[in-house]
């Protein structure tokens, strides 16, 4: 969606932004709080993040650490694989209560950042602030 700048005059089209997420409240809790500042597409699984990459682009990825199937690492993995993606900042999500391992898999592939669920909309914004602008 696009937006009037009024001091500049022209058209801003706001970042977009895919969500992965296999908890369907806590995917729609995201999207409803970033809305209104974001285009935001939201997917339930790793599966159809990786679809939906293959034919589209996005300003940025939040993607959840613990998913059924095709968990987080291993998605992150084939997004890094797909060449138009390769640049695109991946943040991950989590609650994960086994940090050890979490952190060894974070040092291993280094995203751009990382989000504790459930996380407050000002949590998420700031993190995609420091990281797109």
């Amino acid at each position: 969606m696009d937006a009037i700048n009024p001091v500049a005059g022209n058209v801003e089209t706001k970042k977009k932004i895919l969500l992965v997420d296999d908890d369907t409240l806590q995917l729609t809790q995201a999207k409803e709080n970033l809305r209104d500042i974001y285009d935001v597409i939201a997917v339930r699984s790793g599966a159809a993040a990786l679809k939906f990459l293959s034919r589209n682009l996005v300003d940025i990825i939040l993607l959840d650490y613990m998913m059924p199937e095709m968990d987080g690492p291993t998605v992150y993995s084939h997004i890094k694989e797909i060449p138009e993606a390769l640049n695109i900042p991946i943040v991950f999500l989590t609650g994960a209560a086994e940090k050890e391992t979490f952190l060894n898999t974070i040092n291993e592939l280094k995203p751009q950042g990382i989000i504790t669920k459930p996380a407050k909309r000002s949590d998420i914004v700031d993190k995609i602030t420091e990281i797109i602008g």
